[in-house]
């Protein structure tokens, strides 16, 4: 008995002069803390799982491990945490609300935004010993929400409102100016991104968001040329080309409105014509274009266009279009369009139906504002028939300076095929691709690189390259 005495009164002695168990743990719990904040999330759960399983009862080893889940996007396995220290700790300890704002700011991000507010309201009606920091990030979070609901005028509000107790805060300035940008008041966030850089001038998001704000200007204009080659041949035996000439200007004309012209020029060596001479001489068409978009509310833009070619051979003689784009929230748009054509040049091929009615719903998903993907359908009848496609449209803006887009479309098209008087519609499908790249040398001019295929299935292909010349002023 006095043996065992003895062991346990030299381990209870030992434990106490050396914690080696709870050194340890500390020691690993701010390895893992270094580690998330250095951007190794995984790497530092690891350690911090491992330090909770060393001091199951310290609650800042949880509340950094909570931190790291909820990093990592395991939002349950971080409520969980925050819940249990939330539970341990009394109110009177700061931990205790640290946990509770944890749990708030994950509600957040499950889009649970009134119940997230809710959260947040407590913790600042309820924490009287509140901290200067924790008070600013609730409110930081707070006004986040609103713009998150793209009540942007509420979150504008919110944000000023926080100025006034403290007016050179470079994050509140940055958050003003971030929702004028999403908003298109350009010259408001360039105003307060001015203000950020008067104070920091090293700035990474201001100094990344003037970058963005300097490619915005009131007009740009665009001069390209594409070539295109036919693997099929006209009537002579010569391969089919076309050569396009495009001219486009846009005028934003004010916050709301912008006005856009364009002009197209075709020219190429085979027609519909019921003169056999002529369906392979080298024939032009000049095609205009002419529309507006106007933003109804902050989250609505509406868009109308009509276009018109002189004695058409080649395009269509008239066309005319409105569309609607209706942000659902900052990761969602969708859009709408409604396009009618008229084209006398079917009269040729004793097709009775003149008129063509396109119908186009789509869908944007934004990962972050300078990357997106565009899910384009388009249902287009004669009366008739019925023709669908689909459009898939990846952009990826590198930085301000260098974008590149994929383009993909699958269509069930047509074609006609001819026997002496009398034409048989085909359905044919048709896919093709199209990548374009886009350097801009100073905020003011640019080029841009495109090229592609275009395939019909068991009929033609076609290969496309072009380049374009951008002026912004």
């Amino acid at each position: 008995m006095n043996y065992l005495r003895t062991i346990l009164i030299t381990l209870i002695l030992f434990s106490t002069i050396n914690p080696s168990f709870s050194a340890t743990a500390v020691e690993l719990m701010n390895e893992g803390k270094m580690n998330l904040y250095r951007g190794d999330i995984r790497e530092g759960i690891r350690i911090l799982e491992t330090a909770q399983r060393m001091d199951n009862e310290n609650l800042i080893i949880k509340l950094i491990l909570a931190k790291g889940y909820s990093w990592n996007n395991e939002w349950e396995k971080a409520k969980s945490l925050y819940t249990t220290i939330a539970e341990k700790s009394a109110p009177s300890d700061q931990i205790h609300w640290e946990a509770r704002f944890g749990i708030a700011q994950i509600t957040s991000w499950e889009k649970k935004y009134d119940e997230a507010l809710v959260l947040y309201r407590e913790i600042l009606q309820s924490y009287k010993k509140i901290s200067k920091n924790l008070k600013l990030d609730i409110n930081l979070a707070i006004g986040d929400i609103y713009s998150w609901k793209m009540e942007n005028d509420e979150a504008i509000a919110h944000f000023n409102g926080l100025l006034a107790d403290d007016p050179g805060n470079p994050v509140i300035l940055n958050r003003i100016a971030k929702i004028y940008l999403w908003m298109g008041d350009y010259e408001k966030s360039r105003e307060y991104t001015a203000k950020v850089l008067s104070i920091d001038s090293k700035d990474a998001e201001s100094s990344e968001r003037i970058r963005v704000l300097d490619q915005i200007k009131p007009f740009t204009l665009v001069v390209g040329y594409d070539f295109t080659y036919y693997d099929s041949t006209n009537t002579k035996g010569e391969n089919v080309k076309v050569h396009n000439t495009l001219i486009a200007l846009d005028w934003q004309y004010s916050n709301p409105l912008k006005i856009f012209l364009v002009a197209r020029e075709a020219t190429q060596n085979s027609i519909e014509s019921e003169d056999p001479e002529k369906t392979s001489e080298w024939t032009y068409d000049v095609n205009m274009r002419a529309g507006a978009s106007y933003r109804i509310n902050p989250l609505t833009y509406i868009t109308a266009a009509a276009e018109y070619t002189y004695d058409a051979k080649i395009f269509p003689d008239f066309g005319s279009e409105i569309s609607i784009s209706r942000k659902l929230n900052s990761n969602i748009d969708i859009e709408g369009l409604y396009k009618y054509t008229y084209d006398k040049i079917d009269s040729v091929q004793t097709v009775e139906s003149k008129q063509y009615h396109l119908i186009s719903p789509g869908i944007v998903f934004y990962y972050t504002p300078a990357i997106y993907n565009r899910l384009q359908f388009y249902v287009e009848t004669d009366k008739k028939d019925l023709f669908y496609s689909v459009l898939i449209h990846q952009y990826l803006s590198i930085n301000p300076e260098n974008i590149l887009q994929f383009y993909f479309f699958l269509s069930q098209g047509r074609t006609y095929m001819t026997y002496s008087d009398t034409s048989i519609l085909q359905k044919t499908t048709t896919y093709s691709a199209t990548i374009i790249y886009t350097h801009f040398f100073t905020p003011s001019w640019g080029v841009e690189f495109a090229t592609g295929l275009l395939t019909s299935v068991d009929n033609y292909s076609n290969y496309h390259a072009g380049i374009s010349v951008i002026s912004k002023w």
